[in-house]
């Protein structure tokens, strides 16, 4: 953020000199001749040539130029800029953000002083600055320190308001959300590979396992309890109609992303509630026909799997569409006692069948049940 003179701050805690042999910006090697300076903006050590500039830094105490580096003076003109009338000047500072968002150290930077900035050029629907913007922040939310940071600021608001409101139909603008929202909050990489281990994730050795006995095994692991309440968080700023919204997308990435976000989303309690009362069980039920992606159909089953330990969702899963599709996916895959589907499939099952509302349904579909069971315990 783009800090006011009038709010006085701390000044950076300075690299000490014997921990950078290089510059931070060029990498050219310090000697007797090519000294260190430190930025008094940011607190790392560049070459002379990298942080030739001057320039006061009163909320820093600094009311004297001062030498800081070549990144911090782009930053602040870019932070100029975004505050603009000028379409084409905002259009620059995204760019330039966007740049600067490229590399470790110019990331570090942005995410320090500069999401606020951000958040302005996010403030105007405008399809050439949104890319670039979005873009930045995509790259920003690659770090899971950075994340933090930008669920706990305003932008994920800002995403839902682009949403929700007419815009152009611009899927890479819509890519850049869903790459900074996709489920990276409890052990997914950038492929989304949070799946990988279904047994340890999902308990796919209880297949009736209630969500109080789920929690209860997991209520020591300290990054579980940050990853739900990070997950809350999101729901709470609105992003689940946008989400709902996108799975009718007809790019494919953007219906992966949004499934695998609402997969990673319904991991928490409130959450599971949440996607039921704004319409994504029915959603979920179609995608588990999807065949183009394989992730696809794993995700939805996957939240419809953490739907069903809910047992305020069970009115909403008591269609006899899903129990016919899980019963498909059972047929299809029992020879495979290893896919994650079928587990899926037969842990949503078990759940639901524990549950004395459902009685009434399995004694009316008793047939297709017998004849799913047959084929599973003839073949495990």
């Amino acid at each position: 953020m783009m800090q006011s003179a009038d709010k006085k701050l701390w000044r950076p805690m300075w690299i000490p000199d014997e921990q950078e042999d290089k510059c931070l910006n060029c990498s050219s090697q310090f000697n007797t001749l090519l000294r260190r300076h430190h930025c008094r903006q940011c607190g790392n050590i560049f070459c002379n040539n990298c942080s030739s500039k001057r320039q006061s830094l009163p909320q820093l105490h600094y009311d004297r130029p001062v030498r800081i580096c070549n990144r911090c003076s782009d930053l602040a003109h870019y932070s100029k800029l975004a505050l603009s009338d000028d379409v084409m000047q905002r259009i620059e500072s995204s760019k330039g953000f966007c740049n600067m968002s490229l590399d470790a150290l110019g990331r570090k930077m942005i995410i320090t002083n500069f999401l606020e900035v951000m958040l302005t050029l996010l403030s105007r629907f405008e399809t050439s600055v949104y890319r670039h913007t979005t873009r930045a922040i995509a790259n920003l939310a690659e770090n899971e320190i950075n994340r933090v940071d930008i669920i706990e600021s305003s932008i994920f608001g800002a995403f839902v308001d682009y949403m929700l409101n007419p815009h152009d139909d611009d899927h890479q603008i819509i890519l850049n959300i869903y790459i900074t929202g996709r489920p990276v909050y409890a052990r997914a990489d950038r492929a989304g590979a949070f799946l990988q281990q279904p047994t340890e994730t999902l308990g796919i050795d209880h297949p009736t396992q209630s969500y109080k006995e789920h929690t209860h095994q997991r209520s020591g692991d300290t990054r579980w309890h940050h990853t739900t309440k990070n997950q809350r968080k999101i729901v709470e700023g609105g992003s689940l109609p946008p989400l709902i919204l996108m799975i009718n997308s007809p790019v494919e990435k953007v219906i992966l992303y949004s499934v695998a976000s609402l997969a990673s989303l319904s991991e928490n309690s409130d959450n599971q509630i949440s996607i039921g009362q704004v319409g994504g069980v029915r959603p979920m039920i179609n995608l588990l026909h999807y065949s183009n992606q394989d992730k696809i159909p794993l995700y939805a089953a996957t939240t419809l799997y953490y739907l069903s330990l809910c047992q305020t969702n069970f009115t909403l899963l008591l269609q006899q569409e899903l129990f016919d599709t899980l019963s498909k996916i059972i047929i299809v895959n029992y020879t495979n006692t290893s896919h994650e589907l079928l587990l899926l499939a037969l842990k949503i099952l078990g759940n639901l069948s524990s549950e004395s509302s459902t009685d009434e349904h399995f004694k009316n579909n008793g047939t297709l049940y017998k004849q799913t069971a047959v084929i599973l315990f003839g073949h495990f």
